[in-house]
């Protein structure tokens, strides 16, 4: 930053000099006759005047000087048009400081998306569309794996794992986004955000569907949009491998086993209710109806023992 701006106050130093010289040389008048009205000889000078708003006398300087002033000039111009093209640089690099984003052809050239044949752009972010889908909990009969397409229920789960792989070097931050085009169907991500430095791999996400009807999810369909920030290289930085099938086996594994078909596990919490409920009921028996049975216990051998005793027989 401290050769930025020394680089600045020598470009407003040029312009200001620039400013000088043009008014200066363009009023430049040569004389061509040798002898004035007065018959005296007119040495070999030329008479310059300063325009407005400068209030400067008319000035005679010999013509090495206007020579110089000419030369002076057109390395002012020149230096003037460099400064021109530099000064739409600079206000980008104070506004932008050390972070810059990556778009269009600089993600594939830096290898940041692959394979490169299935890097889709627009405007400034980078498509990432489903390569595998892994439901939830019980599987369905009729799913197989490597099935393109599955219906999503209302209130279900669904994992995916993106067809293509992030390679970030030490300078670069991703930012994944779950495409619009899913949101406005009532589809939403629990898992999406940073990726960091240093990161190789596929990326994955849990579809739960908050709509009252179901969805199509398809191998191929839009998932992400994602943002490449370029920024100063992380020092400390902490390198994370995941190999493609390792990858997928794992996100397999832990959908079958860890999670329900549903959001918040709705049976569950519903076989849950019942097994609750039996308890209250068995509790409130306990608690209210025993000492009534009881009470009616007394009585009822009250009764039949007077009957034995008065009637012996």
């Amino acid at each position: 930053m401290p050769a930025l701006a020394a680089l600045k106050i020598a470009l407003r130093s040029a312009c200001s000099n620039q400013k000088y010289f043009s008014p200066l040389v363009r009023s430049c008048r040569f004389s061509s006759s040798a002898e004035t009205p007065r018959g005296k000889p007119l040495y070999p000078v030329d008479k310059i005047v300063l325009p407005s708003p400068t209030t400067t006398q008319p000035t005679l300087l010999p013509r090495s000087s206007l020579h110089s002033a000419i030369v002076s000039h057109s390395s002012m111009k020149r230096l003037s048009q460099m400064a021109s093209l530099l000064s739409m640089a600079l206000p980008m690099v104070e506004l932008n400081g050390e972070v810059m984003l990556v778009t269009e052809k600089r993600i594939e050239e830096r290898g940041l998306v692959s394979p490169a044949w299935q890097i889709r752009t627009k405007n400034s972010t980078c498509d990432l569309t489903i390569g595998e889908i892994f439901p939830m909990g019980l599987r369905p009969r009729d799913w197989v794996k490597g099935t393109r397409e599955f219906t999503l229920k209302p209130g279900h789960m669904v994992s995916v794992v993106t067809a293509q792989k992030l390679t970030l070097p030490d300078n670069v931050t991703g930012l994944a986004t779950l495409v619009t085009s899913l949101t406005q169907k009532g589809i939403l991500c629990l898992n999406v955000g940073v990726v960091d430095p240093g990161y190789d791999g596929p990326l994955s996400a849990m579809l739960v569907n908050f709509s009252s009807v179901e969805r199509e999810i398809t191998v191929d369909q839009r998932l992400f949009r994602v943002l490449f920030f370029e920024h100063a290289k992380v020092k400390n930085l902490e390198k994370f491998t995941q190999h493609p099938v390792t990858y997928s086996c794992a996100i397999d594994a832990r959908s079958r086993h860890q999670f329900s078909e549903t959001f918040l596990n709705v049976q569950g919490v519903i076989n849950l209710a019942r097994k609750e409920a039996w308890k209250v009921v068995g509790v409130s028996i306990l608690l209210n109806w025993l000492p009534i049975l009881a009470l009616f216990a007394g009585v009822a051998g009250a009764v039949f023992g007077g009957l034995a005793y008065f009637n012996p027989s």
